[in-house]
């Protein structure tokens, strides 16, 4: 996305932080063409790029959220190959 639409879809500076609507939630993320996320952090990072990068048989062990960034996290560990049989869910 251009500065120019994330300017024409945001109000205020861009780089800036406001609430906003659900509307205005759903209008930004319609407009994004294309989203990415590799969920975790230097862990799952590091976890992901020997499982996947290298081959290792890798286990992960730890606590996800129940919510859907959680089964998100949980789903993108299993596509690179890592075994969340170690996971529990608060």
């Amino acid at each position: 996305v251009s500065e120019n639409e994330l300017s024409s879809l945001v109000r205020g500076d861009v780089g800036g932080s406001s609430r906003c609507t659900l509307a205005e939630v759903s209008d930004i993320l319609a407009n994004v063409r294309e989203f990415v996320s590799k969920p975790g952090g230097s862990i799952a990072n590091v976890t992901r790029g020997l499982a996947s990068g290298f081959g290792i048989s890798c286990n992960l062990v730890g606590v996800r959220g129940n919510d859907e960034w959680g089964v998100m996290f949980q789903s993108s560990m299993r596509r690179a190959h890592i075994s969340t049989d170690g996971m529990a869910i608060k």
